[in-house]
């Protein structure tokens, strides 16, 4: 068999505005990228069509070094589906150089199942990559220079989250020192290089429903935090609209076309391992606002790219897959039977059903989602007939259905029964809603807790992994939060309220007024700022005549007080007095039943009630909290309000 450049290389390419206008995009909406590639701008997106569309998501067991196929099976499906008479289309994510000059060698399909043209869409493709990678050094750059620019000034930052990122996997690059050599060269310090899938804007792109949807999250970006524990983003730094200029093409997703000239959306490749390893939401619309099938994949093996793609992707673009493809190889199944690499081509039945525990657990973490789910078995050239029809006999056991995929060597005739088995699916069994694993809400802990648990991990496992690696990023994510324009408006927003409830409890204090009266209202906007002067000099006016009130009840309560029996009043507080005994018995005591609660509660009339009131308010004025600006009043204001109850003032 030919290799793959060779097949790449045979397969006269149509022009790319005939692949468009294939599948109804008007050429003028075009913009090419030489011959065979172009941007098709994300407006032609239409969400009822959208809402029709079958979508399929593509997964995989556990990857293994071995690998699995799940672009091959991707594109293979979309050929099937075209050669039994459907409009299919497949949206990919792009691939990294990283990757493709690594193990892979390519992330573009394989053999007769490919996106071409191969070589352009593996290197530089149509340069997003290296947009977002630009990108996110200005970043780099600009934040050292704003710290070099004001570190005068006093400004710093005590840990900086925001490192460089490459398109190259450079071991060497990963910790490095920068601005050395002179002053003028920045300050020196600590960072290095990430490899640009791993960069938060590449996640951003993909999640990003438009160009204004794309600023605002890079807006939010967190640089960093303060010496004070600020945090400190890019809307700080104030460089997100030309951050954003810089991946104004980038976000447009990218159309190519199979090896039997069908189209797809290639655009975006954030890592499973780091970011939700999908490609972005708007090439997933775009293709089908224009595909009645369309299949696209998740990164790694279905519980990690397909749970992203479900709880991330699906929630945050309203998207419902129809039908889950899980991609099976005999030699992967082989290898996590136990059998080495080395002999993972060689027939081993032992092993394949040993490694089937492994499928097995994946179709039931995706059934957890109301997924229906069948296998494709991704043929290689060793395998033999009697391991296909292993796997064929246990997904039968399963209720699964279970194809075979030889689009590798056969192109789309290779992939007609996968294909009729796809479309049989949906019309007769398609998926549930989507059941979503977690709230939106929950914290990062009990997010990480409902994925482990519905995946089979232990408690003791999921508290380890929380304390030694979560709690730190929750602490982070919190931090980020507290940045956010959201955020800010509500820190603002209880600035408000608070100074605005201690203003009315010191004006209801200051004259005399019930906790719950709200004349202050009637006088003050929120902000306290005097609407009403009228009302105000209303209210002082009464403080005024109730002032003199007060001083009258003084004079009268004097008198009564000389009047008492004295002889009486020592008797009672002293040391054998019941008086005092009371008092001893009941002033420490917190039950509120006690003989001397009820004793006093029962024995002041309702003149000395009215006397005891005016007392209270104004020991309440001159031991307040408010009244006193530095001074802890807490134990007198504890006991005023104990009298206050034992006097019976309710």
């Amino acid at each position: 068999m030919k290799s793959d450049i060779e097949i790449a290389r045979s397969v006269e390419l149509k022009k790319i505005k005939q692949v468009a206008e294939s599948i109804g995009i008007p050429r003028e909406e075009v913009e090419n990228y030489g011959r065979y590639i172009a941007k098709i701008p994300e407006q032609l997106i239409d969400e009822e069509k959208v809402k029709k569309s079958n979508l399929v998501l593509v997964t995989a067991i556990t990857a293994t070094k071995a690998g699995i196929g799940k672009t091959t099976v991707s594109i293979g499906l979309a050929l099937g589906l075209n050669k039994i008479g459907k409009k299919a289309i497949v949206a990919l994510r792009e691939p990294s150089l990283g990757p493709c000059f690594g193990m892979k060698g390519g992330a573009a399909g394989g053999g007769y199942a490919q996106v071409l043209p191969m070589e352009k869409i593996n290197l530089h493709f149509t340069g997003d990559f290296h947009a977002i990678t630009s990108a996110h050094n200005m970043i780099s750059a600009l934040l050292d220079n704003y710290l070099y620019q004001n570190q005068a000034k006093g400004f710093g930052l005590k840990e900086i989250l925001w490192r460089r990122v490459l398109d190259v996997n450079d071991r060497s690059l990963r910790s490095i020192v920068v601005g050395l050599g002179p002053k003028s060269n920045g300050i020196t310090q600590e960072s290095g290089f990430d490899i640009t899938p791993a960069s938060e804007i590449m996640a951003i792109l993909c999640l990003s429903k438009d160009v204004e949807d794309l600023r605002r999250r890079i807006e939010n970006i967190l640089l960093g935090f303060t010496y004070d524990d600020q945090p400190f983003t890019v809307k700080d730094l104030g460089v997100a609209g030309a951050i954003t200029v810089l991946l104004k093409d980038a976000i447009h997703p990218n159309l190519v076309q199979t090896t039997e000239g069908t189209a797809a959306f290639v655009h975006g490749g954030p890592f499973a391992n780091i970011a939700h390893g999908c490609n972005s939401i708007l090439a997933t619309k775009l293709a089908m606002s224009f595909g009645d099938y369309v299949i696209t994949e998740a990164g790694f093996g279905a519980d990690l790219g397909a749970e992203k793609f479900y709880n991330i992707k699906c929630r945050k673009s309203g998207l419902q897959p129809k039908l889950t493809v899980i991609v099976a190889t005999a030699q992967g199944l082989k290898m996590h039977g136990g059998v080495s690499l080395d002999r993972i081509k060689e027939p081993n039945m032992e092993g394949l059903k040993e490694g089937l525990r492994n499928l097995d657990k994946h179709i039931r973490n995706l059934r957890s989602f109301g997924q229906t789910v069948v296998v494709a078995f991704n043929k290689f050239a060793t395998d033999t007939d009697e391991e296909m029809e292993m796997l064929r006999e246990h997904c039968e056991q399963l209720g699964v259905g279970y194809a075979i995929n030889n689009a590798f060597s056969e192109g789309g005739d290779g992939a007609v029964d996968m294909a009729r088995l796809v479309v049989d699916t949906i019309e007769n069994n398609p998926s549930e809603p989507l059941r979503y694993t977690y709230k939106e809400e929950d914290s990062i802990q009990q997010k990480i807790e409902k994925v482990a648990i519905t995946l089979g991990v232990s408690e003791e496992e999921i508290h380890k992994a929380v304390e030694s690696k979560i709690r730190p990023l929750e602490l982070e994510l919190q931090e980020e939060f507290q940045q956010t324009e959201e955020s800010q408006t509500y820190r603002r927003n209880l600035k408000i309220v608070l100074e605005y409830e201690r203003k009315k409890r010191q004006f209801n204090i200051e004259y005399m007024l019930d906790d719950n009266d709200d004349r202050y209202d009637y006088c003050y906007d929120v902000f306290g700022k005097l609407r009403n002067p009228a009302m105000l000099k209303q209210i002082q006016k009464k403080y005024k005549e109730r002032r003199r009130e007060e001083k009258e009840r003084q004079k009268k309560f004097e008198e009564w007080f000389h009047e008492y029996n004295w002889n009486q009043f020592q008797k009672n507080y002293s040391g054998s007095g019941s008086y005092q005994n009371r008092e001893s018995d009941n002033y420490q005591s917190s039950d509120e039943n006690s003989s001397y609660y009820n004793y006093v509660n029962d024995n002041y009339t309702d003149e000395e009630k009215v006397i005891l009131k005016q007392f209270y308010r104004v020991l309440a004025k001159k031991f307040h909290p408010d009244s006193n600006a530095g001074k802890d009043t807490t134990k007198q204001m504890a006991l005023l309000n104990k009298l206050h109850g034992h006097w019976g003032l309710g």
